[in-house]
């Protein structure tokens, strides 16, 4: 460097004024670029060390099989009654002596009619045959086959310890060892053709076999026969 660019330099104010501040100038602007730059990243580091991404959570779910059943079963039956000892839907007894009833466990000369059963699906094609239930009031509520309605106690008329006893079918003769019980259902296995069955049921009037004592006096009995599929 010679003398006089020496002096240049060591005068500021003619080095300034010669263009040394703009070149300054660009040099602070660079420092003031470059350090906002550093400041920048380094922001951007801290943020991701202090607060860093956390990973979406797995999917989770949760369900339920549900099975969906249905069993389709034949048209039920109409079912009517027909017999000669029948009037209607009553089976009348008349007027039975008390002395007939004397020994415990004694059964009465039994009456029939006939349930029957038309418009009937084919009970062949049901996952389980037909079944009638025999539904009632019963006076022996362990074995639940002797038939009668309530009594108040202020009916004098009424009878004690006799009821109806019933069986289902044509086989044989009634007595305690085949009689339906209330609210069972019972099996079918009739012979149904063009949709019709006949079904005999045979009832009669019995003393409890555990009755000690009876009274003379009247005897009713509601009892309902159902067609169903079970």
């Amino acid at each position: 460097m010679t003398r006089r660019e020496k002096n240049r330099v060591d005068d500021q104010p003619a080095f300034l004024s010669n263009g040394g501040c703009s070149m300054l100038r660009m040099v602070m602007l660079r420092l003031c670029w470059g350090i906002l730059v550093l400041l920048f990243l380094a922001g951007g580091v801290m943020a991701a060390s202090e607060d860093p991404k956390k990973p979406f959570p797995s999917t989770q779910s949760s369900g339920i099989n549900v099975d969906l059943l249905i069993t389709v079963v034949p048209e039920p039956c109409d079912v009517g009654i027909s017999g000669s000892d029948i009037n209607g839907s009553e089976l009348n007894f008349g007027s039975l002596p008390a002395a007939e009833f004397s020994q415990a466990g004694h059964i009465s000369s039994p009456r029939r009619f006939n349930l029957e059963l038309t418009h009937c699906g084919d009970p062949d094609v049901a996952p389980n045959g037909p079944a009638i239930t025999v539904s009632g009031n019963t006076i022996d509520a362990e074995q639940g086959s002797i038939f009668r309605d309530p009594v108040s106690g202020s009916d004098d008329n009424a009878s004690e310890g006799l009821g109806f006893i019933v069986h289902l079918g044509d086989e044989g003769k009634i007595g305690w060892g085949n009689l339906v019980v209330n609210n069972r259902e019972n099996p079918l296995n009739l012979l149904f053709e063009d949709g019709r069955a006949q079904l005999q049921v045979t009832a009669a009037v019995a003393r409890g076999k555990d009755i000690k004592v009876i009274r003379p006096g009247s005897l009713i009995a509601r009892v309902a026969f159902t067609y169903s599929y079970p």
